[in-house]
């Protein structure tokens, strides 16, 4: 949900470096990933795609301190002990909150996440009496279902007195059920909110999503051509055997007038020789690589070969 996040392509190299070594990833596999990786940097290095998880978390502080009014002296509870769950209590800091709580579904992770930060810990159990007391909840957990139900939030809510609660849920998917933000006193802003509001401060988004898919398709162009290359090899190595088999028979035929010249003179003919040869070769072995479609490659590359009288390629 969150353009360019560059967390995504971490996991995309972590995966591979996973199958690699369990040994699920072959040549082919590989080299996609590896352009799937070159195309991401190119989009990071040329494009402003791929904000920071930094951005997201300061505008929903943000949003969140327009919701309250001030979030000075506020009472907080951060939900997760990740690299999200880190920045929110990084940015939430910066603007003075009061008493932090952080809970998490593993204990030891909120502890050392709260010794860091100097807050308060515990563990989801607490989730209930935490919405009661809190001003402000942010949840960036892993979590696959929804870590706050809204029945939950209504409970809490009926124990606050009409105070307001405002939720910021970082978490892709959801933390947060959605129902609870239309419960009365409730403000929830969640990914979708944030992603529209780091979009509206980035008016080169538009023209950047549109280089990012040329630089995707360039990308594409490559493996497809390398891929190409790969599948056709034989014969490309046998087109270029051809050439130079031709190219040392024409200059053996004339390798007594050759005599004539002076050293350098005869190497510049030799080397104009093979120099028209390569010439020759490079359209049609580029035009395989890039203009045959796969299902034709074999076809076209026997065809070839069978032209050129090229025995040693039996089957391309």
């Amino acid at each position: 949900m969150v353009l360019g996040e560059t967390q995504i392509y971490a996991q995309v190299r972590e995966a591979l470096r996973r199958a690699a070594a369990e040994g699920g990833a072959g040549v082919a596999l590989t080299g996609v990933f590896h352009a799937a990786s070159r195309a991401g940097r190119r989009v990071r290095q040329e494009t402003s795609l791929g904000a920071a998880p930094d951005a997201f978390v300061a505008l929903g502080a943000d949003l969140a301190a327009d919701a309250l009014g001030d979030l000075r002296g506020r009472d907080v509870v951060v939900v997760g002990a990740g690299q999200m769950a880190a920045l929110a209590v990084k940015h939430l800091h910066q603007k003075g909150v009061g008493p932090t709580r952080i809970l998490n579904r593993s204990l030891e992770h909120a502890r050392a996440l709260a010794q860091r930060t100097n807050a308060e810990h515990g563990d989801l159990d607490q989730l209930p009496d935490a919405l009661t007391h809190a001003d402000l909840v942010v949840s960036a957990t892993g979590a696959a279902g929804h870590v706050i139900d809204a029945a939950m939030v209504t409970t809490a809510m009926r124990a606050r007195d009409g105070r307001p609660l405002v939720f910021v849920d970082l978490a892709v998917p959801r933390d947060i059920d959605p129902a609870s933000g239309n419960i009365d006193g409730v403000t929830l802003l969640d990914i979708a909110a944030l992603r529209d509001g780091v979009a509206a401060h980035s008016p080169e988004t538009a023209d950047d999503i549109a280089q990012a898919q040329r630089l995707v398709e360039d990308e594409v162009g490559r493996w497809i051509a390398r891929r190409r290359g790969e599948e056709l090899a034989p014969v490309i190595k046998a087109l270029r055997r051809h050439g130079d088999a031709v190219v040392h028979a024409e200059l053996e035929r004339v390798r007594t007038r050759l005599q004539a010249l002076d050293p350098a003179e005869r190497e510049a003919v030799e080397s104009a020789v093979r120099g028209v040869a390569a010439k020759l070769l490079h359209d049609p072995i580029v035009g395989m690589k890039e203009r045959i479609e796969p299902a034709r490659e074999r076809e076209v590359a026997l065809l070839l070969a069978q032209l050129l009288g090229l025995p040693d390629v039996e089957n391309p």
